[in-house]
């Protein structure tokens, strides 16, 4: 008998622990309230730019770095530039969120063309309209809108405790969005405050087509400071775009970072160069990607 004691006794490390359990520590928020707080905070950038690397896809079903610049005036307007170290100039994408033209430096050519999902991935390589688009490069999330929303919140213990919120809207489409609590002292009187860090969206048929995570939220002060004390802008130093129905991923890291900043409006339009000829768009030829 005694020996049987020793040997479970030994047997129990193998076993192992029980992960501790992420229980909210804070008094349970309203699903409204936090929804109503994620579009405030996104409503404070109106213009940015960026520096930073980007991971996709290339050609051969392999990944690729490259060293980006962005430029975004919500809602729409985009411009992104692309190089890589040892090829210098590859791509440039401007548009005004009705048109976009793109210079493919290394095949010598130029397109011009109404906006698309399609168009829109020829830099980053995940088909989004530029609004959502516009919306993720600037830290958040492309949210349902619409009178009709229906709100469930729930509490998720994974990554250290998150709040769930999911919405379904009067089309039958459905979002899932998960925030954490940020770390900073709450100022007393003022509502805890929160970080989107994932979200997925659902088509009419149920199924995802779009998952975007953020990661290591910093503070960046506005070019333009507001007049009235204002609650802190934060965004992501990281960040990753699925595109679940064309299978595909772009991984960001952001090492620049300039909030509220004035943008020329001939940023956002992208003039034929002399001597570079101009190509039929390709994706005129290709149905869209599913959009919410």
């Amino acid at each position: 008998m005694r020996a049987r004691s020793i040997a479970w006794l030994l047997l129990l490390p193998l076993a192992g622990c029980p992960k501790p359990v992420a229980l909210r520590p804070y008094p349970l928020p309203s699903s409204s309230g936090l929804l109503a707080q994620v579009r405030q905070s996104q409503g404070r950038v109106q213009s940015l730019k960026l520096y930073g690397k980007a991971d996709v896809p290339d050609d051969n079903g392999g990944r690729v770095k490259l060293d980006i610049a962005v430029a975004v005036q919500r809602p729409a307007k985009l411009r992104l530039s692309a190089e890589s170290t040892l090829a210098g100039p590859l791509l440039t994408l401007a548009t005004d969120g009705e048109r976009y033209q793109l210079l493919d430096t290394q095949q010598n050519r130029y397109l011009s063309s109404v906006v698309t999902p399609c168009s829109m991935a020829r830099l980053l390589r995940v088909s989004l309209p530029p609004t959502m688009l516009a919306e993720v490069l600037s830290g958040g999330v492309p949210l349902l809108a619409g009178d009709a929303l229906q709100l469930e919140s729930d509490w998720d213990q994974s990554e250290g405790g998150r709040e769930v919120v999911r919405i379904r809207d009067g089309l039958g489409r459905k979002q899932v969005l998960y925030l954490q609590a940020q770390q900073q002292a709450q100022l007393p009187g003022t509502e805890r405050a929160f970080d989107v860090v994932q979200t997925e969206l659902f088509g009419t048929d149920g199924k995802p087509f779009l998952r975007i995570r953020h990661q290591r939220f910093a503070v960046v002060e506005p070019a333009s400071p507001p007049a009235q004390a204002a609650p802190p802008i934060r965004l992501p130093k990281l960040s990753s775009i699925e595109d679940l129905v064309g299978k595909s991923e772009v991984k960001l890291r952001w090492k620049e970072s300039e909030v509220n900043v004035p943008l020329a409006a001939e940023l956002f339009y992208l003039a034929q160069p002399p001597g570079i000829p101009s190509d039929p768009d390709p994706c005129m030829a290709t149905v869209p990607s599913a959009s919410p």
